[in-house]
């Protein structure tokens, strides 16, 4: 959980500072905007990670599946 909280919130919290400033630009309608709009909404359910051990156990949600996509060698690929 330590580990989790060290590597990934930082990640998670410039991740979701771009959703919030990308989601004043964007149109609401666009496909960019729901998708937004969508990862703003799901938020929750994605930091309940940062705060629980045991959302790593099998069968639930595991970080490393969730966001390869989001990230580049350590670094936020906001794919702009």
């Amino acid at each position: 959980l330590l580990l989790r909280q060290e590597k990934a919130k930082p990640l998670l919290e410039e991740f979701h500072q771009w959703l919030l400033l990308s989601a004043q630009q964007v149109g609401k309608k666009s496909k960019l905007g729901n998708a937004i709009g969508y990862a703003l909404n799901q938020w929750p359910y994605l930091t309940y990670l940062l705060s629980k051990a045991e959302a790593m156990r099998k069968g639930t949600i595991d970080l490393k599946s969730l966001l390869p996509q989001f990230i580049d060698k350590g670094q936020l690929n906001l794919g702009v």
